[in-house]
């Protein structure tokens, strides 16, 4: 008794509220492009594998889609790795990624690692195949197919390499089938639905049921959906029994497939007659629309028979018809609605054709279309229009007018621009009077009012502006109210636009202008940029100001500009700049400050600060992809609204920015010397394209070249990829849809990363970047152990010839390093006696002489004297201790030299107080040496020449510079003072040092140059 009020229960929370909330809402679809690509326009049915590519099952082959081209299967004479019929029926993927594929004669496998198709044979006791209805993954071993109202449970990896399986596990069952958790089987037979053990094929339920099934689905609360010929029926848990969803519509009858809709909760039911889609509320699931082909309404499907449904990875809908191919809808909610003139009685536009859009003070919208003005109101969060009311504005023939402009007074009376004249309306009583001319009524096309700051309305028309002031009907000429004003030539005007600096902008079919709205007159002009080549078209569009304060302006056929004022110079941004159309109706700034573009090839959403484009079409959810003139408005909320000539269309704030596909790129062919990379190349090791991380190639693959794409459906012709190859390419190679290939030839040898990336628009990259690691291998002589074992033959000839030299060799140095031994004993020798001895017997000297100073302080003429005396001592001492620096080394490094040369002039400036110095090097300073005589005399010479500066010069500085060149060391010294021609007669030995600085040069081989330069100037060079 509980178990038949639960079924009860269960079938009243379906059926009650069926028809309350059956409702019929705009779905839009779209006749996919690759429709004109397909063998055969009867879709029986849709399936997207795991990579992403769509396949299509035709009655004549099965297509395989990858967003550009379509790849075709069909049977062919005396070729068994093709299909056994043309005509297709199911399909589905085992584990490893491999394509069934039943047909009206068998089951078919296409194995993804050859791209072969492989034939099986499912009852050994026919000797034809029959059907194959229903193809169904168990689990990652095995797959049932239904084949003449068999089961077959097959092993997918025995079904690849036998053509001949067993008999079948269940007999006598209906056409379609459904696997539940790899366990069990739901089926139809005997006039039941049976829920059986894969296994062993014993029923474990049986529900009364004599429908043929078409198709099974399982929703989220367990409920199981069956589609048939005569209607919907559903089994939910603790059901005994199937019971029918109400038929409230036509549509329910010749159900054939399902599919998920916007999210798991919605339920799409395809059959011969349309779509049902049911929606599961408060535990109960209900329908909520019911979308079917009516040739009079513009807003139902295109067709009537669909045949196949499927939701992708993308979230976008594939309807599969009878016989026009493949429908799409995008899910996920959509991006613009529309609003359009419906011959029904709920609120709708007056008429498809709108040419402006305000809005009143109290919020009202203001539409100006092609019969006359609708005031109404749109609920923006729903996209649905709430109110509308209409008023219409006729010429003396009683004609109604187009309203292209509509403004509101402070007053609340609205200025009313049509084609035909301007007019005062007051909006509660729908009134209205002409404004005139010098008294005559106004019969110009009106394209545009504006405000300025002064509270005139500025009014573009077909024959130049006017002005009108507040209160009055009376249009005057702008010459007669701004005594500046001298525009003679405005001609047809399309636009009045006021920047944030308080300028008027007057755009027509001749330029623009800018004025000043107190005098009227022209700060700026379109004459001011004609030296600019992007300024051949003038008809200028419309205005506006970006947040960095630059102007804007749109063309009717040279696209946009940006005016830089300071330099005179225009920016262009045109079709060559990604643009989809010249002919720019709008700049309209949202939110986000990016500008709206309406065009007659779509509408743009363009970056003022990027230049990036995202373009939108009818796949997007625009009605048409053409727009008109003047129709373009920011509401006080950030609404956008665009007037197509086809409705009025408004964005949606939800859906803000452009997709960016998630899809993962793949490569779709990889050809090496102009072939196709087969399954036996050794880098795919049966892998297919899609899996390959890595390839190797050698030296006699001259040309490698990949195919790529994203497997987006839905924007396929607009993505655009680019590619690198690492250790190849430095910077990213930018390409569009109709060129995603790369081809390189002579690959020099080693290990590259060719990386690919897509972006549906302009650099909004997708953050998923294909990578593919490619090595090229060198030939075998240019292999490191083919060099190296050439390298170890010449290293054994050169050694054999070295061994007949080498005792003659090590005899001579033996002899050199003896002789040089003893020298340098020798000269340790020396060194220790001249500082032991020598420089012993000095310091005592200079000792001694310290201390007489010292006790002996009377005599007036002897301190002086020994002071004289100590100090020429400690000289002798420190030229003692620099020989034997000298004489101690080998060689002298240049580095060495220089430090003890920065030693020697500290000390030697230590206390004078006239004269500075300063010593520069070579940086770096070369690894060079000289030998110690060398070393020594160039410092005596540098010693000699500072010592002649600071005592004879009568500078304030001295300069040491020492460089090298070219195996020369070069040294010079040089100095502020009165030079050398001036103290030609000094007693003091001056030119006794100079001749000493001489002998010292000739001696070591150098050169050693005087001369005056603003002061003392001695060059020295010497060979290091």
């Amino acid at each position: 008794m509980r178990g038949s009020v639960a079924v009860l229960l269960i079938a009243l929370v379906f059926l009650t509220p069926a028809r309350v909330l059956a409702q019929k809402s705009k779905l839009p679809f779209f006749n996919h492009p690759v429709n004109v690509k397909l063998s055969q326009h009867t879709i029986n049915d849709l399936f997207q594998d795991s990579y992403g590519y769509l396949w299509l099952a035709t009655q004549d082959g099965l297509n395989r889609y990858n967003g550009y081209e379509v790849s075709i299967f069909r049977y062919q004479i005396n070729d068994p790795n093709s299909l056994s019929e043309n005509f297709t029926l199911c399909l589905a993927e085992d584990s490893k990624r491999n394509i069934w594929v039943g047909t009206i004669k068998g089951l078919n496998i296409w194995n993804r690692s050859t791209q072969k198709i492989h034939r099986v044979f499912l009852d050994t006791t026919n000797k034809e195949n029959q059907p194959v209805s229903s193809i169904l993954k168990v689990d990652s071993l095995q797959m049932a197919v239904i084949s003449g109202g068999n089961l077959f449970v097959l092993s997918a990896a025995e079904a690849l390499r036998s053509r001949q399986l067993s008999n079948p596990r269940l007999r006598g069952i209906g056409s379609k089938g459904w696997v539940d958790s790899g366990k069990w089987i739901w089926h139809t037979q005997d006039s039941e639905l049976r829920m059986s053990d894969i296994k062993t094929g014993k029923t474990i339920r049986a529900v009364p049921f004599a429908q043929q099934v078409r198709d099974f689905f399982l929703t989220i609360d367990q409920v199981l959906w069956i589609a048939t010929d005569s209607g919907l029926y559903f089994l939910g848990p603790g059901m005994t029994r199937t019971q029918a969803f109400p038929a409230t519509h036509r549509a329910f009858s010749g159900l054939r497939t399902f599919a998920l809709g916007e999210n798991d909760y919605e339920l799409w039911v395809g059959g011969e007659q349309g779509i049902n889609i049911l929606q599961k509320k408060n535990n109960g699931w209900f329908h909520l629309r019911s979308l079917t082909h009516d040739p009079l309404d513009a807003e139902s499907i295109p067709v009537s028979q669909v045949f196949s449904l499927m939701k992708d990875q993308t979230g976008m809908t594939w309807v599969g018809t009878s016989h026009d191919g493949v429908f799409t809808r995008k899910m996920g909610g959509t991006l613009f609605s529309v609003f359009q003139h419906k011959h029904s009685d709920e609120p709708s536009l007056s008429s498809h054709i709108n040419w402006s859009i305000s809005q009143t003070r109290s919020g009202k919208y203001l539409i100006g279309s092609a019969n006359g003005l609708n005031i109404c109101d749109f609920n923006t969060s729903t996209g649905v229009l709430a109110e509308n009311r209409f008023l219409s504005f006729k010429n003396h023939l009683q004609a109604p007018l187009s309203v292209f402009q509509v403004f509101e007074l402070p007053t609340a009376e609205l200025m009313i621009g049509t084609n035909a004249g301007l007019f005062l309306c007051n909006p509660e009583n729908g009134e209205y009077q002409s404004y005139t001319y010098q008294s005559k009524p106004v019969h110009l096309k009106i394209m545009h009012l504006s405000s300025d700051s002064d509270g005139r309305i500025w009014c573009a028309t077909s024959q130049g502006a006017y002005l009108s002031r507040p209160g009055s009907l009376e249009l005057i000429n702008p010459a007669l109210e701004l005594p500046k004003f001298n525009i003679p030539d405005l001609g047809y005007m399309s636009r009045v636009f006021q920047d944030k600096q308080g300028r008027i902008w007057l755009g027509s079919l001749q330029g623009f202008w800018a004025i000043d709205p107190k005098s009227g007159e022209v700060l700026l002009s379109l004459k001011d940029f004609l030296d600019q080549p992007e300024t051949h078209q003038r008809q200028v569009s419309a205005f506006a100001q970006d947040s960095l304060g630059r102007i804007w302006f749109s063309t009717f056929g040279a696209g946009i500009f940006c005016m830089n004022e300071k330099f005179k110079t225009l920016t262009s941004y045109s079709e060559a700049n990604g643009l989809s159309n010249n002919v720019v109706y709008s700049l309209l700034e949202d939110d986000e400050h990016f500008f709206w573009l309406t065009t007659n090839r779509g509408l743009m959403r363009f970056n003022p600060y990027t230049a990036a484009l995202v373009t939108y079409h009818q796949e997007d959810g625009l009605p048409i992809e053409e727009f008109n003139q003047n129709g373009f408005y920011k509401d006080r909320n950030g609404y956008l609204f665009f007037s197509s000539t086809a409705g009025l269309v408004m964005k949606n704030q939800e859906n803000k920015g452009a997709y960016n596909s998630p899809t993962p790129i793949v490569l779709t062919s990889i050809d090496i010397n102009y072939k196709s990379m087969d399954s036996n190349h050794p880098s795919r090791k049966g892998l297919p394209f899609e899996e390959l991380s890595k390839i190797d190639l050698n030296y006699a693959d001259r040309v490698v070249a990949f195919e790529f794409s994203a497997l987006d459906f839905r924007n396929s012709d607009r993505i655009s990829y680019a590619y690198m190859l690492e250790g190849f390419n430095k910077n990213w190679v930018k390409v569009p849809a109709e060129r995603r290939y790369v081809t390189y030839s002579s690959l020099p040898s080693g290990t590259y990363v060719l990386k690919v990336k897509a972006a549906v628009e302009k650099e909004q990259w997708n953050s998923k970047v294909l990578s593919l690691v490619i090595q090229v291998h060198p030939p075998f002589w240019a292999t490191w152990w083919f060099m190296g074992g050439v390298a170890v033959i010449l290293l054994g000839i050169g050694m054999g010839s070295i061994y007949l030299f080498s005792r003659q060799r090590l005899i001579r140095k033996n002899q050199e390093l003896s002789v040089l031994r003893q020298v340098q004993e020798e000269r340790e020798r020396i060194s220790r006696d001249l500082h032991d001895h020598v420089g012993a017997q000095i310091t005592y000297m200079i000792t001694k002489l310290d201390h007489l100073q010292f006790k002996v302080p009377q005599a007036q003429e002897l301190p002086h004297r020994l002071e004289v005396i100590s100090s020429q001592a400690r000289s002798t001492m420190q030229l003692l201790r620099e020989t034997i620096w000298a004489i101690r080394k080998e060689q002298v490094s240049l580095l060495e030299f220089t430090q003890k040369l920065k030693e020697y002039m500290s000390q030697m400036f230590t206390g004078i107080d006239h004269m500075t110095y300063e010593l520069q090097s070579q940086e770096p300073l070369p690894e060079r040496t000289l030998k110690p005589i060398k070393a020594l005399n160039t410092f005596r010479i540098i010693q000699e020449a500072v010592t002649n500066s600071t005592k004879y010069s009568g500078g304030t500085w001295v300069k040491i510079q020492i460089s090298e060149n070219l195996g020369e060391l070069m040294v010079e010294i040089a100095d502020n003072g009165c030079g050398f021609s001036e103290v030609n007669d000094d007693p003091t030995g001056f030119h006794n040092g100079l001749e000493n600085m001489r002998f010292r040069a000739e001696e070591m081989g150098g050169r050693l140059e005087f001369f005056n330069n603003q002061g003392a100037h001695v060059r020295l060079t010497v060979e290091v």
